[in-house]
């Protein structure tokens, strides 16, 4: 049997369902933690329909907006020196020189 094995008696086990889908009202276990970051509580049936009827709020979609992760380092806007742009390209020209194929497959 994989996964987790279901609970036989709930008045014996250690956690108690402390929250309730809002859509079925299945009772559920949720961390004290996460009863208080939590608009809602919905079961895996139901979590589609429960995003549904509550929209994301202005401080989500502001995190949205920032994006969760930059690739660019956070050099966006900086420009490189004249200096900087030559040893670039220098040792772009060195690699190419060494690696004939490499040129070959761009």
């Amino acid at each position: 049997m994989t996964g987790k094995r279901p609970c036989r008696n709930k008045e014996n086990t250690m956690r108690k369902m402390n929250v309730e889908c809002i859509i079925c009202k299945k009772e559920m276990y949720r961390r004290p933690f996460e009863i208080k970051q939590a608009r809602y509580f919905a079961c895996l049936e139901h979590r589609e329909i429960a995003k549904g009827m509550f929209p994301i709020t202005d401080k989500q979609k502001q995190s949205l907006v920032l994006g969760r992760g930059r690739s660019d380092n956070g050099l966006t806007g900086t420009t490189k020196s004249e200096k900087t742009k030559k040893q670039i390209s220098d040792s772009h020209k060195k690699y190419h020189e060494e690696n004939p194929d490499f040129a070959l497959m761009r």
